[in-house]
């Protein structure tokens, strides 16, 4: 089943500042296509701050470029620490009141790598659901010297994919 694009929920949350509750009647969904630009050759895809950037490689390969802006992890990670923070249970504090620093001097750095792991997932998914792909097996992550972004102070990240492209085959029949 070919995956909608909801962004009803985000940018009413992100950019007006309330939910979708508020603005939608209960049941209505607005579903909006993602755009869809092409630059320099390379099929650009946004989502909200997130920037998709596909390069063909060859005829069965490409290149799938994922930038992450701190917009589109910082709510997630906070919201995984505060709900941390309420279950703390910590010598010399009481339960759930455990300073905020302490949290996040402990689990700062694994819940950002889990939630950029579950955006990484979810925005690649979307991305070849909306795009149509027809993908062989599984993104390979593109290793590189270079560091994908500062792990310590929130900063855009930037991962590299390649996806094999299933070959289009056509059948001749006498």
């Amino acid at each position: 089943a070919r995956l909608g694009t909801f962004v009803a929920f985000a940018l009413s949350t992100a950019i007006l500042g309330t939910s979708i509750e508020d603005l939608v009647p209960r049941g209505v969904w607005v579903r909006v296509p993602p755009p869809a630009h092409i630059r320099n050759g390379h099929i650009l895809y946004r989502s909200l701050s997130m920037q998709i950037e596909r390069a063909q490689l060859d005829d069965l390969t490409a290149q799938v470029t994922l930038t992450i802006e701190p917009d589109d992890y910082q709510g997630r990670v906070e919201s995984v620490l505060n709900t941390y923070r309420k279950q703390a249970d910590m010598p010399g504090f009481r339960k759930g009141k455990v300073p905020m620093a302490i949290i996040r001097k402990q689990y700062a750095l694994p819940v950002l790598a889990e939630e950029m792991n579950k955006i990484i997932s979810e925005k690649l998914s979307e991305y070849i659901n909306t795009e149509q792909l027809d993908v062989l097996g599984n993104p390979l992550p593109k290793t590189s010297t270079d560091a994908a972004g500062d792990w310590q102070n929130p900063t855009p990240f930037t991962f590299k994919y390649e996806i094999g492209l299933a070959p289009e085959i056509s059948l001749e029949f006498p």
